[in-house]
């Protein structure tokens, strides 16, 4: 359990794979979707902050059922689809319920200061992230 003298963060990123790839769930580990640990996560993230998921999911009710449970504990929710991957990235913030077009404002703005931080830091001189493409492909469940 976290202490209560904790303070939240801006982010938190689940990334863990379960090296099982015939697994219907094979990121992340069950064990990360368990509901006392998110809520303990919605803990962390406070008001301002975002809890941002790897998914990696082959079946729909698998996956239907993460989104419903992320659903019921964050404020609202929303993914991107990966192209040409399994992979889906879902985001959780304990604001709203957010419609598409709030998530869109808010995605589109990170995404743009990701962009400029990595042409400022001279990482690489494209665009890291295509705004439009990303912020079009967003999928927020009703």
């Amino acid at each position: 359990m976290l202490k209560e003298s904790w303070s939240t963060f801006e982010a938190v990123l689940f990334d863990v794979d379960n090296k099982s790839p015939s697994s219907a769930l094979s990121c992340p580990p069950a064990q990360f979707l368990e509901e006392d640990l998110l809520r303990q996560v919605k803990t962390l993230i406070g008001d301002q902050g975002v809890f941002v998921l790897n998914l990696v999911c082959r079946m729909d009710q698998v996956r239907s059922n993460v989104i419903a449970t992320l659903s019921s504990i964050f404020g609202s929710v929303c993914s991107y689809k990966l192209e040409q991957e399994v992979n889906e990235i879902v985001f959780c913030t304990n604001q709203g319920p957010w419609d598409q077009q709030q998530w869109r404002l808010v995605l589109e703005e990170a995404a743009t200061k990701v962009n400029s931080l990595v042409k400022k830091k001279k990482l690489q001189s494209l665009d890291l992230v295509t705004t439009e493409t990303f912020v079009g492909s967003l999928n927020v469940p009703v």
